[in-house]
């Protein structure tokens, strides 16, 4: 049985090392000095929704997506050549999938998603839907093969999915998803349990991901660290798997991750040389930390386009857990909808 989903959390969890490998703000910097001034523009359009998406014509996509199909059709029968872009990109789960629910792959997993999460780089593209099913498999078990729905794949983390500690905020003003984690409620707690942690946030960036407008506008990430106690509620491993999905799985391509803190004193100073390290470099250079009281947080967050109305209450926003539960309800309804609508066709 996997490691993920073996695990059952105690309120003390596991700690980061300190002989951990670690990534130092010195080494971050340099990161970010060897970037090309276009680059560094790019990034800050990003940062700032102010980038121009890529236009690229339907013909062109059908011509991608055949490309896609024959790179994943070599990934499959080992013909490619050089080495898969991500540790991850391990195709059995994905053909246990074609075997298992076929329908599933091709309603959840489409090529489009995936091309256009790497900007349309096929090989990218081809490598990231291998490491889609493969950490699906981990975390979800045979549910993988399961619609992700709350009547399906979900169907036994509802008691997590409802306390709102992951949900989906409304868009910000440039009209871009918006994925909130509070690592303080969701991981600070007696309950807490890896696997179904993991669980619903795959859950939160899939309700996303199936939409081709945030396919193509990409998404923001919230990540609150606010009175986060690392010595206290520290899952290692949850936390390295929350950035593996980010990084390697999810079909949608991430914007701008924003943390929030209460003082840059905060205990998580120290190990966050250690977070860094298992972020890897795409989330790096997403990442704007935000320090102080909730209205200072509010006020930097604000220049990002995220305001205060549509913010979590952990930050000092209004969105609290009556909001996250209509958020709920509705997407409940869209699934049911989608769920008749498919099995009709099928």
């Amino acid at each position: 049985m996997s490691e993920i989903r073996r695990s059952k959390a105690k309120p003390t969890h596991w700690s980061i090392p300190l002989t951990a490998p670690a990534f130092t703000p010195l080494q971050e910097q340099q990161e970010r000095n060897e970037l090309s001034h276009e680059d560094r523009e790019y990034l800050r359009n990003e940062l700032y929704g102010t980038e121009v998406p890529l236009n690229v014509s339907e013909d062109k996509e059908e011509e991608l997506i055949r490309q896609f199909d024959e790179c994943v059709k070599n990934l499959c029968n080992g013909s490619i050549e050089q080495t898969p872009r991500s540790e991850y990109c391990d195709t059995r789960a994905y053909l246990e999938a074609l075997e298992v629910c076929p329908n599933i792959v091709n309603q959840e997993t489409y090529p489009i998603m995936f091309l256009r999460a790497t900007n349309y780089d096929v090989e990218a593209a081809a490598s990231r839907l291998m490491a889609h099913w493969k950490v699906r498999k981990d975390i979800f078990g045979e549910r993988a093969f399961l619609p992700i729905t709350l009547d399906g794949a979900m169907k036994e983390d509802l008691d997590e999915v409802k306390r709102g500690f992951m949900t989906v905020l409304p868009e910000d003003e440039h009209g871009r998803p918006v994925v909130l984690l509070d690592r303080v409620g969701s991981t600070c707690s007696s309950t807490y349990q890896r696997a179904s942690y993991l669980r619903t946030l795959w859950y939160m960036f899939h309700c996303v991901a199936v939409q081709p407008k945030y396919q193509k506008t990409g998404y923001v990430f919230l990540l609150n660290l606010i009175d986060w106690e690392p010595h206290k509620c520290n899952d290692r491993i949850g936390a390295k798997m929350c950035f593996v999905i980010i990084r390697e799985c999810v079909p949608m391509k991430l914007k701008a991750y924003h943390a929030t803190y209460g003082s840059k004193q905060t205990p998580v100073k120290i190990v966050e040389p250690h977070i860094r390290q298992m972020q890897g470099r795409d989330i790096r250079l997403h990442l704007v930390h935000h320090y102080g009281t909730h209205e200072d947080n509010l006020k930097s967050l604000e220049k990002f386009g995220l305001h205060k109305k549509d913010l979590p209450e952990c930050v000092g926003g209004d969105f609290g857990l009556e909001e996250h539960m209509r958020w709920l309800e509705e997407q409940h309804e869209v699934e049911k909808l989608w769920s008749g609508r498919h099995s009709d066709m099928s």
